[in-house]
């Protein structure tokens, strides 16, 4: 569309681009979907998927037990703590990661349902 008061400008808008409202409506919640829930919901997937192999990885590398001809000896790290706080860090920044997301597209996810 032209603007009204400068000639030489054009727009693409979604004004009068429908036959009735039901299907305005229908577009705005689609794009909603596949811009908003839908990234939304495979990143939490993707980075939940990640911290699950984080964490079943380094339980079986804290818990690995070698066989001996004698029986079994349990291999141990000196120290946890380095994998723990790893750990940690991974879990804060996923979730950091997902809330900003989340965050920052909220206000046109609104306006968007608005």
């Amino acid at each position: 569309m032209h603007h009204p008061t400068v000639p030489d400008f054009q727009q693409c808008v979604s004004f009068d681009a429908f036959s009735n409202q039901h299907q305005e409506l229908a577009y705005n919640v689609t794009c909603l979907f596949a811009m908003y829930f839908f990234p939304l919901v495979v990143i939490t997937v993707c980075y939940v998927c990640i911290f699950w192999e984080i964490n079943t990885n380094s339980k079986e590398i804290s818990g690995k037990s070698v066989s001996t001809g004698t029986g079994r000896i349990q291999l141990r790290r000196s120290d946890q703590r380095p994998l723990a706080r790893a750990r940690r860090r991974t879990l804060r920044m996923t979730v950091t990661i997902v809330s900003v997301f989340a965050f920052c597209w909220l206000p046109y996810a609104t306006m968007t349902l608005w």
